[in-house]
């Protein structure tokens, strides 16, 4: 039996910005065209933090109503979503944007864990990452109940009516740039995990057997790569990385195809 284990740490913060600048940030395209802000880089603060609204759930009845806040210019209704006046200025805009996530993790790890047993081994890989979140703009995509006549999650049934007051989703809308589903904190997600990332067993001939097919070693082995991943995050794939390699940008699932699951037959000669 031999194990290793690899623990990884890393922290960061911007110190400074050129041209008098107090941040950076960055936007993603929604629904293909439209630009909006997901991270913003703020100094002493890490990079690349989600940047957007926050959510107090939703208007659900008249007593909620009651004390609405102006949201982007317009009244709120019933079944909208509730955000926070995070500057206190009596309505709900832009200026309310704060962070609401970090992509970076606590720590990562991978743990190996190698058998040998007369012609037989076993090799064991485990990796992780805790402490870090996710922004899942595909389940925003999926859930942000506009123009349903487009693909969405089976979730997105769960919306507000009248006969459906507890609902996890806003209100039915006509529009893809509808106050509702704004980049905010209902979107943010953990994005811990523990994935069985590579299995492998071998078996090495006996050399007798070998020698009859003129090889000094013959070695049969099968492996499996990815397979099974525990954890919260309800997207396809919790290891989300940069999204277009742009580190300002990183844990944000917006389209990422999930990594596969493989299992290879092979032989060492």
């Amino acid at each position: 039996l031999v194990s290793s284990v690899v623990f990884s740490k890393y922290t960061n913060k911007l110190m400074d910005l050129i041209n008098g600048m107090s941040d950076i940030t960055k936007d993603v395209n929604l629904n293909g065209y439209q630009p909006m802000t997901a991270t913003n880089t703020i100094i002493g603060q890490p990079i690349g933090m989600f940047y957007g609204l926050k959510a107090n759930g939703l208007y659900r009845n008249e007593a909620d109503l009651s004390n609405a806040l102006e949201t982007f210019g317009g009244a709120p209704q019933l079944g909208d979503v509730r955000y926070v006046d995070v500057n206190g200025d009596g309505v709900i805009d832009l200026k309310d944007r704060t962070t609401i996530g970090n992509p970076h993790p606590d720590f990562t790890f991978g743990f190996t864990n190698s058998f040998r047993y007369k012609a037989f081994d076993l090799s064991v890989f485990v990796q992780g990452s805790v402490g870090n979140e996710i922004l899942n703009l595909t389940r925003r995509n999926g859930t942000q109940t506009a123009m349903m006549y487009q693909n969405q999650l089976a979730e997105a049934m769960d919306y507000w009516s009248p006969t459906n007051v507890d609902a996890a989703n806003p209100r039915l809308i006509n529009s893809t740039s509808h106050a509702n589903i704004m980049i905010s904190d209902r979107y943010v997600e953990k994005g811990a995990y523990l994935r069985v990332q590579n299995v492998t067993l071998g078996y090495n001939m006996p050399s007798e057997f070998a020698s009859k097919l003129s090889l000094s070693k013959l070695r049969i082995y099968v492996t499996g790569q990815n397979l099974y991943t525990l954890t919260d995050y309800s997207g396809y794939d919790p290891e989300i990385g940069a999204f277009n390699q742009d580190v300002l940008l990183s844990g944000i699932d917006n389209g990422r195809y999930p990594s596969p699951r493989t299992y290879i037959l092979g032989f060492n000669i």
